[in-house]
């Protein structure tokens, strides 16, 4: 969640620059709503003080009438309380994220065994608002790939090298066979299946957003640092899918309350002043603005950008992409999605299966010729389907 601190600083900004006026009479919905903002005594002293901390004046504005004002710092003190409640809660899971690495590296022989403890005291060193190292990859994937004109290398820490572009490559949905390779400055993504043969060495199929298909043949192993073991990996990716959950649930309850405030200004603008009323509406902007940046740098950020849309493709079955990263075929649970590149809401990822397993992986994409049109490629199988009026 990184866009936490922006959003603290913007509502402490406010509780700063729009002091708490003279007590004021509340209506029974002012109470409910001032009510719906309280945190213990304890929780608000803690709050208070991670507000004075930050580094950023604030700015000159408008003064609000008192009970906006009033209504404004409890915001922001609840936000920020559960900022700290949420940065303890992840605080405590990297201790035994830790904890747990520590124990497997004591029935482990070096170099494993050191890095094991290495990675261990790195994440438990991490602040809470940085995100978890992306577990590491042993076997037979990391490495370098040849494709004709072109050697690509998908380095053990997740970073990518080819003769055109760098980029980032991850796990589809836990599993250790299907790859996400992201590259910066290119539109297009790769989805790599890995597939081992008996007697010969492992080849990689790709697809991308253009319908694409291919093989890559293997080329040298990663000459970095030594993997970690598979239950390590596991262990991590596993936490980091746990934290991303924790900071999807924070952040929806923050944004519940901005715009349960935000609807509260606009109320409020309708029997003040014009003037009162333009400082009023101005600031419910300005929640609703924060409210509806990025989410979040997790893979289903803008979650609900699909809510509601029904897609009927060619053989008339229905497909649904809920906020919940679970993807519906014919009103029963299909699988999971995520989005396809970093801060490219165009095309998504989807696989059958479970946690761990990456089964049918497909890209679905918008068709930028046809609206309402979303285009499904996957490894043996292409369609299209149409939204439902």
């Amino acid at each position: 969640m990184k866009s936490c601190p922006v959003i603290l600083l913007a509502l402490s900004l406010l509780a700063f620059v729009c002091p708490v006026h003279g007590q004021e009479a509340l209506t029974d919905a002012e109470k409910a709503l001032f009510d719906d903002l309280q945190v213990t005594e304890e929780a608000e002293k803690s709050a208070r003080q991670r507000i004075e901390k930050s580094e950023t004046p604030p700015e000159a504005q408008p003064e609000l009438p008192a009970t906006a004002a009033k209504m404004l710092d409890r915001l922001a003190v609840f936000e920020a309380s559960l900022l700290g409640i949420t940065d303890e809660a992840i605080a405590l899971s990297r201790k035994a994220l830790s904890a747990q690495l520590i124990k497997l590296s004591d029935t482990a022989a070096d170099p494993a065994k050191t890095e094991l403890i290495a990675t261990a005291k790195n994440i438990e060193g991490l602040k809470p608002e940085a995100e978890l190292p992306a577990a590491g990859a042993g076997g037979d994937f990391p490495g370098e790939w040849i494709y004709p004109n072109d050697s690509r290398w998908y380095y053990r820490d997740g970073n990518i090298k080819t003769n055109a572009f760098t980029g980032k490559w991850r796990w589809l949905n836990q599993s250790d066979r299907v790859v996400v390779a992201d590259y910066a400055g290119s539109e297009y993504v790769d989805v790599l299946r890995l597939v081992t043969r008996t007697g010969k060495p492992p080849m990689l199929e790709g697809i991308n957003q253009k319908a694409n298909h291919w093989t890559l043949s293997r080329g040298q192993s990663d000459p970095g640092k030594p993997a970690l073991p598979a239950e390590a990996n596991k262990i991590i990716a596993s936490a980091g899918a746990h934290e991303s959950k924790v900071r999807a649930a924070s952040l929806k309850q923050t944004r519940d309350k901005r715009e349960r405030v935000a609807a509260w200004l606009v109320e409020k603008a309708k029997t003040d002043s014009p003037a009162a009323a333009k400082v009023l509406l101005e600031n419910a902007g300005k929640l609703r603005a924060v409210a509806a940046g990025p989410a979040t740098s997790d893979t289903r950020r803008n979650a609900d950008a699909f809510r509601g849309k029904i897609y009927l493709d060619n053989k008339r079955r229905p497909w649904e992409f809920l906020p919940d990263g679970t993807v519906r075929c014919n009103g029963l649970s299909w699988g999971m999605w995520e989005w396809a590149k970093s801060g490219n809401d165009d095309c998504l990822i989807i696989c059958s299966g479970g946690p761990g397993k990456a089964e049918n992986p497909m890209l679905v994409c918008q068709s930028r010729s046809s609206p309402g049109t979303m285009h499904f490629i996957g490894f043996e199988d292409k369609f299209d389907a149409k939204l439902r009026q």
